[in-house]
């Protein structure tokens, strides 16, 4: 029979190695379906997460040793958080790496960073807390699109420098899986008190070490 997570263990290392090395090289990683390097860097940093030491069932893994391109990644995405408490990432980085993460800020790259953040960091770590409090209360209240979040730019990509597209969904679902996570991680049982309660709740799992 196959075992999905066996074959995973399998193929995985030479993909991880890949991604080592691009990180060594200065820059975060690429994003080839969407814009660019937010996107890019949370994907790999959510797969990693399954292959450090200290692994076991518990999604995110917190008590676990961080290795140095991790810790690189992460502190690329703090570092790289506007002055509003969110992420965003103009397409022109697809021809000038320079302007990595730079860029208006978006509820959909948002959601991507701090994804990328809680699958290795506790809940209240500053940078997710800040990106949390964004991202919770601009949800549209009200109307035909209650419950989404307004997405005013091209973050999908079809082909890089060639031609990019507006997936309608993903400024919706990212946003939800981000805040979802969160909340498990907090310890929350639904997002309704999430608005005022964000960073003043004692979380369900917490860093050691």
């Amino acid at each position: 029979m196959f075992d999905s997570e066996d074959s995973a263990s399998n193929t995985s290392p030479p993909g991880i190695q890949i991604s080592t090395i691009l990180l060594r090289q200065s820059w975060p990683w690429y994003g080839r379906w969407g814009s660019n390097y937010i996107y890019g860097t949370s994907t790999v940093l959510c797969g990693l997460v399954y292959h450090l030491e200290g692994r076991d069932d518990t999604y995110p893994v917190m008590e676990k040793r961080h290795n140095p391109d991790i810790h690189t990644a992460l502190d690329w995405l703090k570092r790289t958080q506007n002055s509003d408490g969110r992420w965003g990432e103009r397409l022109e980085t697809y021809y000038n790496p320079g302007l990595a993460a730079n860029g208006p800020s978006t509820a959909l790259q948002t959601a991507w960073a701090l994804m990328g953040l809680l699958a290795h960091l506790p809940p209240v770590d500053t940078s997710i807390i800040r990106g949390i409090r964004y991202l919770s209360p601009t949800q549209i209240k009200e109307g035909e699109l209650s419950g989404s979040w307004k997405e005013d730019h091209y973050t999908g990509t079809g082909f890089p420098n060639h031609f990019y597209l507006c997936y309608i969904l993903y400024s919706q679902y990212f946003p939800m899986m981000a805040l979802g996570r969160y909340t498990s991680l907090s310890g929350y049982r639904s997002l309704k008190d999430l608005d005022s309660s964000v960073g003043n709740h004692t979380p369900k799992y917490a860093l050691h070490g």
